[in-house]
C-alpha cells in the first residue's frame, strides 16, 4: 500500500509540473493551444484522483462523495473534452473542412450529453460511448493531419496511441471486463506521464516552429524589401536618364 501511494504521488507530482510548465508558456505566449492543454491536465488529475479512490480517502466526506458520484460524467467529460480543443487549436483543423464540422459537432454534443446523464441515472452505463467515440475520432484526425503532412501531428501521434490505449483499458476495467490493475498495476499511471510528456515536447516544438516562420517571414520581408528598393532606384535613375536627355533637347 506504501508503495503504491508513493507511485501515485510521483503521478500526480509529474502532471501537476508538467501543468504549471504549460500554464507559465500560456502566460508569456498567449497561445490558447496551451491554455486547453493545462485544462486537459487539470481534469486528468481531478479524474485519477477520482478512479484510483485518493479523492475518497484524503479529501472528501460522505456527502461529497455522493456528490461527486452524481457529477461522474462531467468529471469523465473534462479531460476529454479539453483535449478535443487543444486538438482544435494545436492542429488548425479549420484547413480540414469536413474534419472540423465533424468536431464542432462532437463538442456540441457532449456538453448536451453531460446535462443528460446528469437529470438521469438510468442510461448510466452508456455515459462514456460518446467521450470514447470522441476520442477515436481524435484520433482518426491526427491520422489525417500526418498524412496530410501537418508537422504539428508528427509529434502527438504516438502520444494518441498510448492516451487511447489507456483510455480504453480504463473503460474495459470501470465496465468489469478486464482488470487492468490486476494484471499492469500502474500502466495507466505510467501511459498517461509518458502522453502528456510528449504533448509538452510538441507544445515546445510549436514555439520553435512558431519561431522559425516568424524569421522566415522577416527574412522574406527583408528580401522584398531589398528588391523593391533597387527596384525603385533602378526607376529613379531610368527617370533621370530620361529628364537629362529632355533637357539636352531643349537646350
Amino acid at each position: 500500500l506504501f508503495r503504491s501511494q508513493i507511485i501515485l504521488s510521483l503521478f500526480f507530482g509529474a502532471m501537476f509540473i508538467l501543468g504549471v510548465y504549460n500554464l507559465f508558456i500560456y502566460l508569456f505566449t498567449r497561445d490558447i493551444s496551451y491554455f486547453y492543454y493545462v485544462l486537459y491536465i487539470l481534469g486528468l488529475i481531478v479524474h485519477h484522483l477520482m478512479y484510483t479512490g485518493l479523492a475518497n480517502i484524503y479529501f472528501l466526506d460522505y456527502k461529497e462523495k455522493i456528490t461527486i458520484v452524481s457529477l461522474a460524467s462531467v468529471i469523465v467529460a473534462l479531460p476529454v473534452y479539453s483535449l478535443g480543443l487543444f486538438t482544435k487549436s494545436f492542429l488548425y483543423t479549420m484547413q480540414y473542412p469536413k474534419f472540423n464540422k465533424i468536431l464542432n459537432l462532437f463538442l456540441i454534443i457532449i456538453p448536451i450529453s453531460i446535462i443528460f446523464f446528469l437529470l438521469t441515472d438510468d442510461y448510466d452505463k452508456y455515459r462514456n460511448i460518446f467521450t470514447m467515440m470522441f476520442l477515436i475520432f481524435l484520433m482518426i484526425l491526427t491520422i489525417y493531419a500526418t498524412i496530410k503532412k501537418n508537422p504539428q501531428a508528427y509529434f502527438i501521434i504516438f502520444a494518441w496511441f498510448i492516451f487511447l490505449s489507456s483510455g480504453l483499458m480504463m473503460y474495459l476495467s470501470s465496465a468489469g471486463v478486464f482488470d487492468i490493475k490486476k494484471f499492469f498495476p500502474y500502466l495507466i499511471e505510467t501511459s498517461f506521464v509518458v502522453e502528456a510528456i510528449i504533448f509538452s515536447i510538441a507544445l515546445a516544438n510549436r514555439i520553435t516552429s512558431l519561431q522559425k516562420e516568424k524569421n522566415e517571414a522577416n527574412q522574406r520581408l527583408i528580401i522584398q524589401q531589398k528588391n523593391e528598393t533597387e527596384k525603385l532606384s533602378k526607376e529613379v535613375d531610368l527617370r533621370t536618364k530620361d529628364l537629362k536627355n529632355a533637357l539636352n533637347e531643349k537646350e
